[in-house]
């Protein structure tokens, strides 16, 4: 697996390979087929968890850790097609809400609104939560830092905030529709 500068695993790389794994999801698939895909998707979810131990106080490392917990919500989700309600997606969704939560709070206390070099990222984490919040408040919660990321870059159309978040991993399960 590829690594940045600083020693951590690239997210491009984990992507990608998620991305891969979400093309084959295996249905119907052969005993070996369905084997080595729970292999891929081990790995991927080690890196995810292993990545997201190295704490920091960068605006970079704030936004890394939380694309690693939506990945991993990503993983349970789509990948192991886990109900929201299961106790590890709802550990997740709260990790994910405290993520972002001290990363805005980070953001305030640099007099920044958002990152302008990881906005993209940032927005398909908000994104991922969305998809599996469990009551009214914490969509509202998402959808409201969604609306201002978008409205921030200027998305007005589904296909731009699509176009967006295929540039990391989505799909039609993940439904555009509590977003828009």
């Amino acid at each position: 697996m590829a690594h940045t500068e600083s020693g951590v695993p690239d997210l491009s790389v984990i992507f990608s390979k998620l991305r891969h794994l979400t093309s084959v999801l295996p249905v119907g698939s052969a005993t070996s087929d369905m084997y080595t895909f729970s292999q891929t998707r081990r790995a991927i979810e080690a890196k995810l968890l292993s990545a997201r131990l190295n704490p920091g106080s960068s605006i970079s490392d704030y936004v890394f850790g939380t694309s690693c917990i939506a990945g991993l919500i990503y993983t349970h989700f789509v990948l192991r097609q886990y109900h929201p309600r299961r106790p590890v997606l709802m550990i997740l969704l709260r990790n994910l809400m405290t993520g972002l939560w001290k990363l805005e709070e980070h953001l305030s206390g640099l007099g920044v609104t958002y990152p302008s070099d990881s906005i993209h990222t940032l927005l398909w984490a908000l994104c991922i939560g969305s998809c599996v919040a469990l009551d009214a408040e914490q969509l509202q919660w998402f959808l409201e830092r969604v609306r201002h990321v978008m409205g921030f870059l200027k998305i007005t159309q589904r296909w731009e905030l699509q176009q967006i978040l295929e540039r990391y991993v989505w799909m039609e399960k993940l439904s555009l529709d509590r977003l828009l």
